[in-house]
Order: C-alpha cells, then structure tokens, then sequence
C-alpha cells in the first residue's frame, strides 16, 4: 500500500514551514526507525526518532482510496498544535513515496 496524498497536500497538512522542513530532515536523514501498515484496520504506524525527545510513534489511518483521515502522534507538538508534526511530516513521506506491503515492517 502507498499512501495516496500529493507533496504539496503534505506540505499544506504541516503545522508550520518548520515541522515540514524538520519532517522532511527525519525522512532523508533516515530517523524513521520502522513502519508497519495493518490492513484490517487501514493504520500506517510508525516510530520516528527525534534527536531532541526521543522516539514518536505516529499513527494513520486511511479510507478505501488510501487517502488519509485521521493522523496522530505521541509527541507534544502534535498534542499543542493544529496540524500535522514533523514525525507525522516523515511518516507521510515515507508512505507517499515507498510500497508498505500488510503486516511487513519497512525499516
């Protein structure tokens, strides 16, 4: 499965220019430590790690089209602002761009 979203949508989910260039850094830098897709209940997980609080664990769920609809994560950012975080940032890229074949971990 591969997340059906554009960049630019990406972009526009982010919090602020800093959480997306910051999520952008995670995903190049390679700081998503895995990622899972579970097809019963269409969620992508993941575990990002953060080199200033440790690891976020990120959850997305997606309707039939793999668009998704509700996104989550365990950081403070995400709980203080609207938007999506970097982890959230990170893990949309690396869906977006990377086939997550059911129950496979990516790492």
């Amino acid at each position: 499965m591969i997340l059906n979203i554009k960049l630019n949508e990406i972009q526009e989910l982010a919090t602020n220019g800093k959480a997306y260039a910051e999520g952008r850094q995670f995903f190049t830098d390679g700081y998503i430590r895995e990622m899972i897709y579970d097809a019963a209940k269409k969620q992508y997980q993941a575990r990002i790690y953060d080199p200033e609080t440790g690891d976020a664990i990120t959850t997305i769920t997606v309707n039939k089209q793999g668009r998704p609809i509700h996104a989550s994560c365990s950081c403070d950012d995400f709980k203080q602002f609207v938007g999506c975080c970097s982890h959230l940032v990170a893990s949309m890229l690396l869906a977006e761009s990377t086939e997550i074949n059911p129950g496979k971990k990516k790492i």
